[in-house]
Formats: C-alpha cells, sequence, structure tokens
C-alpha cells in the first residue's frame, strides 16, 4: 500500500481526493491525521509558481518538524479560477489564485451584469495544480496540471450540496461552472458524469502516470494475493 500524505485544512479536498484514488493501492492521510502540527502557511500571491514553491517549502518545513522526518511522499493541492472577459478587463487572471477568498463575496447578479456589459463571453477555464513530494525518487517535486473548459452558468440554481460528494456544492465555483457540452452546473451532475469533468482528477490522473513509471502505484483490480 502506497501511503501519501496531503497537506490541506480542507475537508472536502480531502474526500475528493480520495475517491479520485479509490481505484488504486493508496491511502491519502491528511497531515493532521497523524500530527498536532499545522498543515502549512499557504501565501496569498498572484504569481503562481512562487505561490506554489512557497506552498511546498513550508509544507516540507512542517513533515521535517514531525516525527515522519523527511521521508513521506506528499502533496498539495491549488485550485484556480480564469473567467477570461474579467480576466481582459483586470489585465490578469481573475479571480485565479484567489478564488477562495474572492468566492466569499462574490454574487451571481453581479458577476452576471458584469458578464453582460463585456458582450458576455461567459467562458471559464478552472484549474487544478498538483505539487508531489517523491523523496525517495529526488529531491526536488513533481508539478502536475488539471483544467477544464466551461462557462460561467447563465442562471443561478437553488440546490443543496451533495452529502455523499460535498465537493458537488453550493459554496464552492462548482456551483457556477458549466463543463462544456454540459447542460447545468458542475455540481448539479451525477457523480459519474462530474467525475469526466473534475479538474483535480485531470491533475491526479497525471500524478499516477508518474507514480506507475517508478513501480509505486497499482491499480485494485491487478493486485493479487
Amino acid at each position: 500500500m502506497f501511503e501519501l500524505i496531503f497537506f490541506t485544512s480542507s475537508r472536502i479536498k480531502m474526500q475528493n481526493a480520495r475517491h479520485i484514488c479509490r481505484n488504486y493501492d493508496i491511502t491519502i492521510r491528511n497531515f493532521n491525521e497523524i500530527t498536532s502540527l499545522a498543515n502549512y502557511k499557504e501565501p496569498r500571491l498572484y504569481n503562481r509558481r512562487k505561490l506554489l514553491e512557497m506552498s511546498f517549502q513550508s509544507a516540507l518545513s512542517q513533515l521535517k518538524k514531525s516525527k515522519l522526518g523527511a521521508v513521506k511522499p506528499f502533496l498539495i493541492e491549488d485550485t484556480s479560477v480564469d473567467i477570461h472577459a474579467l480576466s481582459r478587463k483586470y489585465n490578469y487572471e481573475y479571480p485565479g489564485l484567489d478564488v477562495k477568498y474572492w468566492m466569499e463575496n462574490a454574487n451571481f447578479i453581479d458577476i452576471d451584469l458584469e458578464l453582460d456589459l463585456l458582450g458576455n463571453d461567459r467562458s471559464v477555464t478552472v484549474r487544478s495544480d498538483l505539487v508531489l513530494y517523491l523523496p525517495e525518487v529526488r529531491e526536488e517535486p513533481f508539478y502536475f496540471v488539471g483544467k477544464t473548459e466551461g462557462s460561467f452558468t447563465i442562471k443561478e440554481y437553488d440546490f443543496e450540496s451533495n452529502i455523499i460528494y460535498p465537493w458537488l456544492d453550493n459554496k464552492t465555483f462548482n456551483k457556477w461552472f458549466v463543463p462544456v457540452n454540459v447542460s447545468t452546473v458542475l455540481s448539479m451532475l451525477p457523480i459519474e458524469k462530474a467525475d469526466l469533468y473534475d479538474f483535480r482528477k485531470k491533475a491526479f490522473e497525471e500524478m499516477f502516470k508518474v507514480l506507475d513509471r517508478y513501480k509505486l502505484l497499482k491499480e485494485k483490480s491487478k493486485i493479487t494475493n
């Protein structure tokens, strides 16, 4: 069994990650599950590479302080959103890496009106960046990217968050994101279809290729006693 530590304070991300890894011989554990130390210091920056590098160094520092030392594989994940019309207006990726904080005050009516005034280009890219630390392979981290294209919904939906799959919720940007060739928002899709457009899943699939290359991961169906 391959064990991977996930540095995150988000219960939703943890459950999403475990769902994505469900067909593999892998255990995803939150850093907080096995140590009393804080996860890591996530800087609030607009430079993606710098944010990921600083987040990685903070997580590595916490790992070294723990009883685990620096020999455990771990990963961190960052989600960002690019609303293309607003990014052109503000001359930077918007809301970009700041989406978690932006969602605290954003409301559908204001965004809908702003997009309409800008010509109603509602195209959106949602991106997941994964950073994997694999000390038995190399000291430098691996970087993976997953992207899903779509649009900002033309109407706001009233629905309850999915209890079983909580990343399909009515709080995050998923409640407003309509993937390409889909007629409703990501959060309202049945899980079989939502999986096809899961931006995190796409990044994880790139990570699986690396783990497989180094013979660190097996599909459960291929495991024999």
